[in-house]
């Protein structure tokens, strides 16, 4: 799917085919995807709404969040973790900056559930000063990061949807498990064998006996097999708080 970039907002002078537009980069946006027919005529009341003028962005966001189309898309399959990150894409336009923000709104969304899980995030400051009301959230371009892997995180935000990188764990997790997540599955890469050096043409090679690298079978690298366990540990830590 590709994702427009360039911020839309709404007025109460817009026209019917510019909320109609609104609408579909919404859907786009939001569902990473169009209703179905049959889904459209469960939000048919909704979107009658919005394409009158009776109700802003906002307003039909928070309206569209409670909706079984969005829950049962993005909640029930899906750890409180994965929900946390994809709630921060659908409606801040961004990536989690840290796991520890990622277990700070998982513990509300413990707390209080979905629902007024997603309406405190449309409440939010930071969702009035980059959307206010009637402007359609799209991917933000930060000015600074806060390190490597959320400069990665929101790159890959502006190219794609973030249903598309593991259906459980947020980026931040398999990313720190030295997994690779693609198409909704996950996998562990196979280890890079080292390269051999080239034999150095000197005289005092001459004077040695030749050196043969030699890679036992079965052999691992220990950089990847030693840090696994205690990764695995705080993984189930992070799973405690589901």
């Amino acid at each position: 799917m590709r994702v427009e970039l360039e911020p839309m907002v709404l007025n109460r002078k817009s026209t019917t085919e510019e909320r109609e537009q609104a609408l579909r980069r919404l859907y786009d946006w939001v569902l990473e995807r169009q209703p179905y027919d049959a889904e459209h005529m469960a939000l048919a009341s909704l979107e009658k709404d919005f394409r009158t003028g009776k109700i802003g962005v906002r307003h039909f966001l928070e309206k569209l969040a409670i909706t079984d189309l969005y829950l049962e898309q993005f909640y029930f399959p899906y750890s409180n973790l994965k929900f946390v990150e994809l709630c921060f894409k659908h409606f801040l336009g961004r990536a989690p900056h840290d796991m520890a923000e990622v277990e700070a709104y998982a513990k509300e969304l413990a707390q209080h559930g979905p629902r007024l899980f997603v309406k405190m995030l449309l409440d939010s400051e930071e969702y009035r000063q980059a959307f206010g009301n009637f402007g359609v959230p799209y991917p933000r371009q930060e000015s600074c990061h806060y390190s490597p892997k959320n400069f990665q995180q929101s790159q890959l935000l502006r190219e794609e949807a973030a249903g598309r990188r593991g259906r459980a764990l947020p980026a931040l997790v398999w990313q720190k498990l030295g997994l690779v997540c693609e198409a909704g599955h996950c996998h562990r890469p196979e280890p890079t064998p080292p390269r051999s050096k080239a034999p150095m043409a000197s005289v005092a090679a001459s004077r040695s006996e030749p050196q043969v690298a030699v890679r036992r079978s079965g052999s691992t690298e220990p950089a990847l097999d030693a840090p696994l366990g205690s990764l695995l540990d705080e993984l189930q830590e992070f799973l405690q708080m589901l």
